[in-house]
């Protein structure tokens, strides 16, 4: 058998020959850990080189894209086995290539899934600390799937004894990442949403990835180190603030809105982590608008969710649809129908006054068809049903963990009578309908009168 070379693991072993003869190098896949390559080995197994052939470890990139002869891989005592036993001219034609694939190459492969085609055989596979490591053999156009994509092992036409992992066919007839495997468009998924909320916990960011099914499968490992990835190349920012238990918080950074930018994502919302301590206060109240717009994901009627800094860039654009910032703006659907529900979270109460202006700004509110105010308890609860009772603009308040346990069919107050979210946005449906029939009849009857006689009676 004719195998090219493409890469070697990461861990190297020599075994001294008798009598002072030749030593073999032994080559297997490794994991970083604590500053050293460690083996983690789901799957066991080596490659075989003798000094003999003129091989070296410190020189092994050397013999990369070169041809061997070699034994079929063989399986002794569990261990995988590969001698590559003579090294062979350029101008032989390979029938096999020996590739090295790691995770922060070509994404997370799942190990319980057909990650790979039949006719490839896997020497060692390393698991571990977050990374992966693989010798695999491969055949020419060999597949690879991935939590980056599906991949294909294409040589090159002029240089068989050179090949490189590509993404299938185009419609063009040639080799190109495709936008349903562009591995950009996850990453930019995970920074769209962390730039939405601003602050999110990982606790957060995990779940609202499964609800939106972002990654293959809901495969936790490839969300993980996709996560993991974008902290170390500095497009999020992690920290463990002491006050949330050292819990693992995100913010976006201004090379992740670039980043952003660059793959054709452009969020109103393009805020970012300055890092000013004043900034600190308001984490607590970003985090619990995530549990809000996650509890309306689960719910399954959620089909937008506008951020607070989404809708000032609208009002300084000039934009006149909200009447007021609100901390978030969801649209929901109701059967056929769109609702949009302002939402507010009312972490501690305001001044009188301010609630007086705020009732009038609503009285002239076309944006939105009603007002969410979630409460941390009852005495804001009663605080703001009786501000807002002779409110022209439906103000829906309920009770923070009600509503994150029960969206739709937990207990709300509108105008001191008890209520649910679910019951509020059907009324407002059935109004909604009940305007469009009747707009609909009058521009029929105004049309009807422009009519000339004799179109009439024809």
């Amino acid at each position: 058998m004719l195998i090219c070379v493409l890469g070697f693991g990461h861990i190297w072993s020599a075994k001294p020959g008798r009598v002072g003869g030749p030593a073999a190098y032994f080559n297997t896949t490794g994991i970083l850990a604590s500053g050293k390559y460690r083996h983690r080995s789901c799957v066991y197994g080596h490659i075989r080189i003798d000094e003999c052939t003129g091989f070296h470890p410190i020189r092994a990139d050397r013999w990369l894209f070169r041809v061997f002869g070699s034994e079929p891989m063989t399986i002794w005592n569990g261990s995988r086995k590969l001698f590559l036993k003579e090294h062979l001219a350029k101008s032989a034609s390979p029938e096999r290539y020996l590739a090295r694939i790691s995770s922060a190459e070509l994404g997370w492969i799942d190990r319980q899934a057909p990650w790979m085609c039949d006719s490839s055989e896997v020497i060692s596979f390393s698991e571990g600390n977050g990374q992966q490591e693989v010798l695999v053999l491969l055949p020419a156009f060999g597949r690879i799937s991935s939590g980056s994509g599906l991949f294909h092992l294409v040589p090159d036409g002029e240089r068989p004894w050179r090949a490189a992992f590509k993404c299938p066919l185009n419609d063009a007839g040639g080799w190109a990442m495709s936008k349903r495997q562009d591995p950009n468009q996850r990453d930019g998924k995970v920074l769209e949403i962390v730039a939405t909320a601003k602050w999110i916990t990982h606790r957060q960011l995990s779940d609202i990835a499964k609800i939106t099914r972002l990654e293959k499968n809901d495969n936790r490992k490839v969300f993980e180190w996709r996560v993991r990835r974008l902290s170390e190349w500095g497009l999020l920012k992690k920290q463990r603030p002491p006050f949330l238990n050292q819990a693992i918080l995100y913010s976006i950074t201004k090379n992740g809105i670039f980043c952003l930018e660059t793959i054709g994502i452009h969020p109103l919302s393009l805020a970012y982590d300055h890092g000013d301590p004043k900034s600190e206060g308001c984490i607590t109240h970003a985090l619990e608008l995530n549990r809000v717009w996650i509890s309306l994901l689960r719910s399954g009627m959620l089909s937008r969710w506008l951020p607070d800094s989404a809708i000032r860039v609208l009002l300084r654009a000039g934009s006149q649809e909200y009447a007021k910032v609100y901390d978030a703006v969801a649209t929901l659907r109701e059967g056929y129908e769109l609702c949009k529900i302002g939402i507010e979270y009312e972490r501690s109460l305001k001044a009188i006054e301010r609630y007086q202006e705020i009732v009038c700004k609503l009285n002239d509110e076309r944006g939105v068809h009603a007002v969410l105010y979630l409460c941390p308890n009852r005495d804001a609860l009663r605080t703001i049903t009786d501000v807002f009772f002779q409110s022209k603009k439906p103000v829906i308040a309920a009770l923070m963990e009600d509503f994150v346990a029960n969206p739709l069919g937990g207990r709300a107050e509108v105008n001191l009578l008890s209520t649910t979210l679910q019951a509020e946005l059907r009324k407002i449906c059935h109004q909604q309908a009940a305007i469009t029939v009747q707009r609909a009849k009058s521009e029929s009857f105004e049309n009807g009168k422009r009519l000339p006689v004799a179109s009439r009676r024809s």
